[in-house]
């Protein structure tokens, strides 16, 4: 059969993959051409493509980019070990060294520093004499296992290799869970300076006399990833006389690898071992040229999407939070059923045909049309064939996941966006979506044409946030300012200025003649609102809540029969509460929470926090003063309804951690298969 692959004794069946059904008889021909060259390569547990090392072009620069990919740890521990070649002018990437690593053992990395450095050894000791010069950086993580194999490659390598410069993807965001603002600038001034040749050591000492933390681990980092670029760039110097580094990082090959084993399927310790886990990252890592040339997409060219893969990807349902989608680092969208406390589904897309999901809205049925809707076989849920999720993705697609389907049940066609979509948008009324991406546009879609029916420049600046506004029938599109357009007309009609840096969490709020945006920016500690009426520029925002650290989601309610208003904030110490009247805004003053929630674990001799994840008012009239919220991991979360005490500043909610949970689950789930095994063993 031309869908079963032998390697060695194993006879691997490609039935899971689902992209190969949508190739043609001759791109199916090339791929199968692909992996069999691939599998000619891999030899006692490893890959290894020579070949590519001679083709590296004497006039160009090149980087060894070195990470390791989990792939699972249940019922085992598997995990890839890949090396890539990178050319730093077009960003192209080719596959080097390959490794499966598997154990019945947790372990943290790889394995150990000498076995790392081994295969970067073997990686660079093919490196043809007359092109190491080409190969200028080695980009890992900073861990301290890849700097000791660094010290063992310096030693035993016959030539002075490459320095190592800490892969800036890691470095941002260890630096962003810190709050450390100057090291995160001046990682980021490094990238985006352009050097020159005479004048490249005057650069990196401005720039590190102009450096300054208060901890002394990331100090240290930032001046080792300093001193490590001044390396590189004696070496590039040796090439030409200027460049920009912007594609020194791992960031696309670590989106590509994650997505890789987040595809893969589990198979058997017996079979992982017999090279089954290194054919299913070849399988994949084999079809990627082919399965986007069918897709029509490409990688995105620059580094801009960072961002969007560290953005809070979530919502609640319409239907009173009944459901909470997330979807995780790894692009796996997971959806709760918030009542049942429960794991509902958990759907992967295929990376090449649709790509990471980097934006979602709930969609109520009512809008699609039934005549194209498939009927559900699940009816263990109530309701749950009344919702879909719009998701924005990589590609610049936007598709439509059936929660009664359990997957994309149509993908929206027309026109699409040149690049990830950033944000997206639901008007009800009309059955229209909204969404804005990183090639600063705005694209109107029609549900029941599946198309896109409409577009329009919303730039220079790249937007973040879309949130549509029914009352005055307008766009709010956020970037680092705040724009208005009309939908109808597609004019610019209102523009906010206040934010230092790109806003990251938006929400509205309407009562009677009045309409507010809820805005909060990266880094920045507070949430502005704005009043809409459609007239003016550069205006001051209406009211100023204060916050003790940057949120990532926000909520809002207002009770028309009163005015009375309630913001939340969700942030990395909690959820904090503002109560306010929506006649009675003021910018004379910022004003604090009236009431903070901290969720923390219990059975430890000290209270650890828990992350919050989402918050959602309540408006069922018997339970009015609730707030509803996630919390613990992206994969294990545990949901509550709770009533906050408003006479107490701080309410500390003590609660089991979810993945202390989820093993005393598995554990008892366990314990009963044994005592049924033995049962029927003395039956």
């Amino acid at each position: 059969m031309e869908d079963l692959i032998i390697f060695k004794d194993l006879k691997f069946n490609l039935n899971f993959f689902s992209g190969l059904e949508t190739m043609s008889k001759e791109v199916k021909s090339m791929f199968f051409e692909n992996l069999k060259e691939r599998l000619d390569m891999m030899h006692n547990g490893e890959f290894f493509n020579v070949k590519e090392m001679v083709l590296i072009d004497p006039q160009k620069l090149y980087a060894v980019n070195v990470d390791e990919f989990w792939h699972h740890s249940n019922p085992y521990v598997h995990k890839i070990f890949v090396i890539y070649l990178t050319d730093l002018d077009t960003r192209d990437q080719v596959i080097i060294y390959a490794r499966s690593i598997f154990s019945k053992e947790s372990d943290e990395y790889m394995t150990n520093a000498g076995v790392t450095s081994d295969c970067i050894l073997s990686v660079l000791e093919e490196v043809p004499p007359d092109v190491r010069r080409n190969v200028v950086a080695i980009v890992s993580d900073p861990f301290r296992m890849n700097i000791r194999a660094m010290e063992h490659v310096y030693c035993l390598c016959s030539y002075e290799p490459p320095p190592l410069v800490f892969d800036v993807t890691h470095l941002l965001a260890n630096f962003a869970k810190e709050n450390e603002l100057a090291c995160i600038n001046t990682v980021k001034v490094v990238m985006k300076t352009t050097f020159h040749k005479e004048s490249y050591v005057e650069q990196l000492k401005n720039i590190r006399k102009a450096f300054c933390s208060g901890n002394v681990c990331n100090l240290s980092l930032v001046r080792a990833f300093i001193k490590a670029v001044g390396k590189t760039l004696n070496k590039i110097f040796q090439i030409r006389d200027e460049v920009l580094l912007t594609n020194l990082n791992c960031d696309m090959m670590a989106r590509h690898g994650k997505n890789i084993v987040s595809l893969m399927p589990i198979m058997t310790l017996d079979d992982c071992s017999k090279g089954g886990g290194l054919l299913n990252f070849m399988v994949f890592d084999a079809a990627k040229p082919f399965l986007q040339s069918i897709a029509g997409q490409r990688l995105p060219q620059n580094n801009n999407t960072m961002s969007v893969a560290k953005k809070h990807v979530m919502g609640f349902s319409p239907n009173e939070g009944q459901f909470f989608a997330l979807v995780d680092e790894h692009g796996v969208l997971r959806i709760w059923d918030t009542e049942a406390n429960s794991l509902k589904q958990e759907f992967t897309t295929n990376l090449y045909l649709f790509g990471d999901c980097t934006a979602l809205t709930w969609v109520s049925v009512d809008a699609i049309p039934t005549r194209r809707a498939k009927k559900s076989q699940n009816d263990s849920v109530v309701g749950s064939n009344k919702l879909y999720i719009a998701l924005g993705t990589m590609g610049g697609i936007v598709s439509l996941y059936s929660l009664a389907e359990g997957q994309i049940e149509r993908t929206l066609s027309g026109d699409n966006h040149d690049g990830p979509v950033t944000s997206i948008a639901y008007n009800q009324s009309k059955g229209h979506l909204y969404t804005v991406g990183e090639d600063c546009r705005a694209l109107v879609w029609s549900i029941t044409e599946e198309r896109c029916i409409a577009d329009w420049q919303v730039g220079p600046e790249k937007p973040q946030n879309v949130v549509y506004l029914a009352k005055s029938r307008s766009l709010a599109v956020g970037a680092r300012s705040l724009k208005i357009f009309d939908v109808e007309t597609k004019e610019l009609v209102e523009t906010f200025t206040g934010h230092s840096s790109d806003i990251n969490a938006m929400t509205s709020i309407a009562d009677n003649d009045l309409e507010f945006i809820l805005t909060t920016a990266h880094m920045e500690r507070v949430i502005s609102f704005w009043k809409i009426d459609k007239r003016g520029k550069n205006k001051a925002s209406a009211c100023t809540l204060r916050m003790e650290d940057p949120a990532y989601c926000l909520a809002c309610e207002v009770r028309t029969e009163d005015g009375s208003l309630r913001v939340a904030s969700v942030t990395r110490n909690g959820i904090h509460i503002y109560l306010l009247k929506i006649n009675g805004l003021s910018s004379e003053k910022h004003i604090k929470p009236k009431v903070s929630l901290q969720i923390a674990s219990d059975g430890a001799e000290t209270l650890e926090p828990l992350h919050a994840f989402g918050a959602h008012f309540v408006q069922d009239k018997t339970r009015t003063h609730e707030i509803l919220f996630g919390y613990g991991s992206r994969s294990l979360l545990q949901f509550e309804r709770f009533a906050p005490n408003y006479a107490e500043k701080l309410n500390v909610i003590v609660r089991a951690d979810p993945k202390k949970l989820y093993a005393k689950k598995q554990q008892e789930g366990e314990t009963m298969t044994g005592k049924l095994q033995m049962q029927s063993k003395t039956q």
